[in-house]
């Protein structure tokens, strides 16, 4: 953690730029939620970020690993998807001492997408993921080294290759949750003690039981309150069995060895809570104001006592991907983003009661497959699709501070 402290401190004294037109006006007049817009990361191409990519943090400074796009022909005219190997690193630009820049510090050894990240006091953990061959069982430490690159050592690799992977540090647990792509398409869990686990190989990933409701896409999970919770995700058309937005969730349970039900998650208006596409992670307290944490809690207690929660960002709109899912049409790539009314509301959610509440709303927030980095006072947002097949570049943190008017 105070690896990544060191980073966020850089951060609040060189944040490029702060958009006042969208700061939030919610609770004190004065203390207001911002977006600091961070430089632009575009890989492969200028104009083109990615999506999919694995973020955390390693001595203090931010890093993005691999991530894909479609840079030469449109994923609208049937472009071929690229994958990539590089690690971005945001530091502090050779050309200004008070300006961030991102640079490329080292190299996976495969180039991926859809894996999942975890910063430890160790390094930068990145696990699974996927490229044009199929799903990667690779588990690597990056670390940054003094002399300007990033270290990629191996660690013990997972049974079998997992996609679209999501996870959270329980403890001395690494716990991760993916789908297979050999032989046939699976859901499957496992986790990995990192205490013991940092560079032996033979130290095996331990099973546990599948999610109990089959097959699960792009899924979100992270840590709260020191539980592994697991939520939303979709499962494929397939045959006579049209596809279907999972809106239930889990929690495992260490005392039972078992996954057991949480509260479907809701929207702020009580609706089910597609979780597609997005990200979740523990929510800093720092963002989230007194007078919200009512439509959170379990009590209605006019000050009810505070535990964790997480955020949500991003994420694709329900009716919408579900439609396409069931009744493609040959014009869904062509239409413009807001079409697609991605998720540009970051969310608070309770595992405990379901319940979500609406913290700040910003456009570059409205993506899918972003990277997500968060510290005590802050979140940080890396690319991600601005609609299918076509990345954002950009690239910014959610805080909290006084606006002086």
């Amino acid at each position: 953690m105070k690896r990544c402290l060191l980073y966020f401190v850089l951060l609040l004294a060189l944040a490029a730029c702060v958009d006042k037109k969208q700061s939030a006006s919610m609770g004190d007049e004065a203390l207001q939620t911002v977006y600091d817009s961070l430089p632009p990361l575009a890989v492969g191409m200028p104009n083109e970020g990615v999506a999919g990519a694995v973020a955390g943090c390693d001595y203090g400074l931010l890093m993005v690993a691999g991530g894909c796009n479609f840079p030469e022909t449109p994923a609208a005219e049937g472009g071929t998807k690229r994958f990539y190997d590089e690690i971005h690193v945001l530091a502090p630009s050779d050309e200004r001492a008070d300006s961030l820049a991102w640079r490329v510090a080292g190299r996976l050894p495969h180039p991926m997408a859809y894996g999942v990240g975890f910063s430890l006091p160790l390094g930068f953990i990145v696990v699974g993921g996927s490229n044009e061959t199929g799903a990667l069982a690779d588990v690597n430490m990056l670390r940054w080294i003094e002399n300007g690159t990033v270290r990629v050592d191996s660690m013990a690799s997972l049974p079998i290759g997992l996609t679209d992977c999501a996870g959270g540090v329980v403890d001395n647990y690494l716990y991760v949750v993916g789908t297979t792509t050999e032989p046939t398409r699976r859901t499957l869990a496992f986790r990995l003690d990192w205490s013991t686990a940092v560079m032996a190989t033979y130290i095996e990933w331990e099973p546990l039981p599948a999610l109990p409701d089959g097959l699960r896409l792009q899924p979100c999970a992270a840590e709260c309150g020191g539980r592994f919770v697991v939520m939303g995700g979709f499962a494929p058309k397939e045959g006579d069995q049209p596809a279907r937005l999972h809106t239930s969730a889990w929690v495992w349970s260490n005392a039972n060895s078992q996954w057991q039900p949480l509260p479907e998650p809701q929207t702020p208006d009580g609706e089910p809570l597609a979780l597609v596409g997005a990200a979740a992670t523990a929510l800093p307290d720092a963002l989230l104001p007194d007078s919200l944490w009512p439509a959170l809690a379990v009590c209605d207690s006019v000050a009810p006592p505070r535990y964790p929660v997480l955020a949500v960002v991003g994420g694709v709109d329900g009716p919408t991907f579900e439609s396409a899912l069931n009744n493609p049409q040959p014009d869904y790539l062509r239409h413009e983003p807001s079409w697609y009314r991605f998720r540009g509301t970051l969310l608070a959610y309770d595992p405990r009661t379901g319940r979500t509440a609406p913290l700040y709303s910003h456009s570059n927030l409205a993506r899918a497959g972003a990277a997500v980095v968060a510290d005590g006072e802050t979140l940080v947002v890396v690319c991600g699709e601005l609609m299918p097949g076509r990345r954002a570049v950009d690239c910014g943190r959610v805080a909290r501070r006084i606006i002086m008017r």
